[in-house]
């Protein structure tokens, strides 16, 4: 059996080591993933070749009606080698945005070599995007 690779990313002030999905569960959450990128990404093309990233953003956070939240949960504790009950007692109804920058940091370490090929970079849009957010408080 392959080792399955692992990456430590931050979400907040905590840091989480990920592990790469299974077989069974990766190619699950591809399918609703591609269900959700390829219609958005072929949306915000644009005639030169590059992107609308507002339509882009807008069309996949649309498209994430589409997972549940046991793929969430399953996706989460698989990666984290947990049980989905300690994930839901974890990331309780005040902590649900990281649980959701996790879920997405989980897609990216998985899956960012199928956007790629399809000619965007998830994880750099994810960073302009927490980038974007990040407010500079006055001194």
């Amino acid at each position: 059996m392959a080792q399955r690779e692992q990456k430590a990313i931050m979400v907040g002030d905590k840091e989480y080591i990920i592990t790469q999905l299974d077989g069974r569960t990766g190619l699950k959450l591809l399918k609703k993933i591609q269900a959700i990128v390829t219609p958005a990404a072929i949306g915000a093309a644009s005639g030169d070749g590059g992107f609308d990233l507002g339509r882009l953003i807008l069309d996949v956070s649309e498209g994430l009606e589409k997972f549940d939240e046991d793929d969430i949960f399953r996706s989460v504790a698989v990666s984290l080698s947990w049980n989905e009950d300690k994930v839901a007692n974890t990331f309780t109804g005040g902590n649900l945005a990281a649980l959701m920058e996790l879920f997405l940091q989980i897609i990216v370490f998985n899956f960012n070599d199928v956007f790629l090929k399809l000619g965007f970079d998830l994880e750099q849009i994810l960073k302009d995007m927490a980038q974007a957010q990040t407010v500079v408080s006055p001194e």
